[in-house]
């Protein structure tokens, strides 16, 4: 067999050499993982925000939903929010992180036949607490906020309402939390920034509901990162915000009458709210155990005691480089 030519080798060697840099400069460089964190965001959440802006400057009209009602915009919103979460989870691997230490997935652990139920119970209280305080929004600024509590619609509605509802709300758990926070970690962002980052893109596309809605929406974000980070698991969110989204859809639709629903939620959201306050101490470990670790890539070895931001970073390429 007879070797290639020294000219054909030499642009092997080349391509080789090339693609080794390629995969440490996606892997390890901070630029692309803003990148990927901006693309994550974009197409969906950027485009909210600026409708949610667009909503404060111009309210809808008395009757109307800020969701579309109508199927097709509900599958092409629930196709874009599922290929968000590949494209994320795709991501993710780049920059070295194992996908079933962020949270996303669940842990080949017993525990997370509690952490689970914990955090589902927990991202019911901070609801539930996002929920009176914009209800006192309501009360206190009537003219500059809209829950769309009242408007119903039919029943034909119902199916657009739970596909959109049931998807896009969900997948806000997983890109806005432990998605955009450990990107922009992996990208040499300071955790508090990257939260602050995490927190204000959930709140901005929330503001359809009016500007003073904002303080509850904060709370509501926070709570839901210091979950993830108590319990180490974003399936937990996940579900209540299917759950309550679920009740939602049954009582925007004229034909059901979700009050036993809301009753059940409300019970769940109280023991979720005492749940919290009883792993007070679990949650200051974490934060200290947080703001032990200054970098990204310091080596955690338990994903309970400090889940999942430490915990689940492990570095691509081995070795040192300059990029």
């Amino acid at each position: 067999m007879t070797e290639p030519p020294s000219g054909i080798r030499s642009l092997l060697a080349q391509a080789s050499a090339l693609g080794v840099w390629i995969k440490e400069f996606v892997g390890i460089h901070p630029v692309p993982a803003w990148v990927m964190a901006f693309f994550v965001w974009a197409p969906s959440y950027g485009v909210a925000t600026v409708s949610a802006v667009t909503l404060i400057l111009h309210p809808l009209p008395e009757g109307q939903l800020p969701w579309s009602t109508d199927l097709q915009p509900a599958v092409g919103s629930a196709v874009l929010s599922i290929l968000l979460l590949y494209i994320m989870c795709v991501f993710l691997h780049w920059r070295g992180f194992q996908i079933s230490n962020t949270g996303i997935t669940p842990r080949k652990d017993r525990r997370e036949w509690f952490w689970i139920p914990a955090a589902f119970l927990m991202a019911c209280g901070a609801n539930l607490i996002k929920a009176v305080m914009t209800g006192r929004a309501q009360e206190w600024f009537p003219t500059h906020t809209h829950l769309y509590r009242s408007e119903a619609t039919s029943e034909n509605a119902l199916p657009s309402l739970l596909i959109s509802m049931l998807t896009t709300g969900p997948a806000e758990e997983i890109i806005l939390v432990p998605g955009l926070v450990l990107l922009l970690i992996s990208g040499r962002c300071p955790r508090w920034l990257a939260i602050t980052i995490a927190v204000t893109a959930r709140t901005t596309f929330h503001l359809y509901y009016g500007l003073p809605v904002a303080p509850g929406f904060v709370v509501w974000a926070l709570l839901l990162v210091l979950i993830w980070q108590i319990t180490g698991t974003a399936l937990g969110a996940v579900l209540a915000h299917i759950f309550n989204n679920f009740i939602a859809a049954l009582g925007r639709t004229a034909a059901f009458n979700s009050y036993a629903w809301d009753v059940v939620y409300t019970w769940l959201s109280v023991a979720g709210i005492i749940l919290l306050i009883a792993l007070i101490p679990q949650a200051v470990r974490t934060l200290k155990c947080l703001r032990s670790t200054s970098a990204a890539t310091h080596p955690l070895t338990h994903a309970v005691e400090c889940p999942p931001i430490g915990a689940s970073f492990v570095t691509p390429i081995a070795g040192k480089h300059t990029l």
